[in-house]
């Protein structure tokens, strides 16, 4: 395993992004309830790991759970170019 450098990264622009999370801190990132959240993990929407009793949920499986959610729908015509009115 390469061996980080974390003085080159707490002083670069790069964010450090946590590589699981706890029910608890998932339901806090993204707004769901935990009874939600445990039915995704059911329903094989998320994936998550066990570390004796504690459940880890990969930020991997949130980001992709997230990026297969449908789109918010628009109006029609919402993804034309503004009218602008001098």
């Amino acid at each position: 395993m390469a061996k980080v450098d974390w003085d080159k990264v707490v002083h670069s622009n790069e964010r450090i992004i946590q590589l699981a999370y706890t029910v608890k801190d998932a339901v806090k990132i993204t707004g769901m309830s935990r009874s939600r959240l445990y039915e995704e993990l059911k329903a094989g929407h998320l994936i998550a790991k066990k570390m004796g009793r504690r459940t880890l949920i990969p930020h991997e499986s949130i980001e992709a759970w997230l990026n297969n959610l449908d789109n918010y729908p628009t109006a029609a015509g919402a993804l034309d170019a503004p009218k602008i009115i001098p």
